[in-house]
């Protein structure tokens, strides 16, 4: 009879109002917590994802950019540079400037050459 009654009072303390609700208690704080681990792993797939668009976007800035690097180094790209920035021309190949003036447009052709040029207007002086 003994044991029947431990068993009942131990019942009554498992069954109680108080230890039910510290039990709830804790389920909350339990599911709260896995609740708020599953945003983070949510969030931080996304961050992923994007991290990820950014680096192959990063990838493909890169191989234009060595490839553009490449074709600099070439003599057709050094040579387009410096026709570009410093205008400079072939032997026999003319130019054409065009300057803006509030009442025309004037087109003036030049002949321009490299360094023999030079050195013939130079002989053309003297020359008679």
């Amino acid at each position: 009879m003994r044991e029947f009654e431990q068993k009942r009072k131990l019942k009554k303390r498992i069954y109680s109002k108080f230890t039910t609700f510290i039990l709830i208690i804790i389920l909350i704080f339990l599911v709260h917590g896995s609740v708020g681990i599953l945003f983070k792993k949510v969030k931080s797939s996304h961050d992923l994802r994007v991290a990820e668009e950014k680096f192959e976007a990063l990838k493909e800035k890169e191989e234009n950019l060595n490839n553009k690097i490449a074709y600099l180094n070439s003599g057709v790209g050094k040579e387009e540079i410096a026709r570009d920035k410093f205008s400079l021309v072939k032997e026999g190949e003319k130019t054409v400037v065009i300057l803006d003036d509030e009442t025309d447009l004037e087109i003036i052709i030049e002949e321009k050459g490299v360094i023999e040029s030079f050195w013939q207007r130079i002989a053309d002086l003297f020359s008679f």
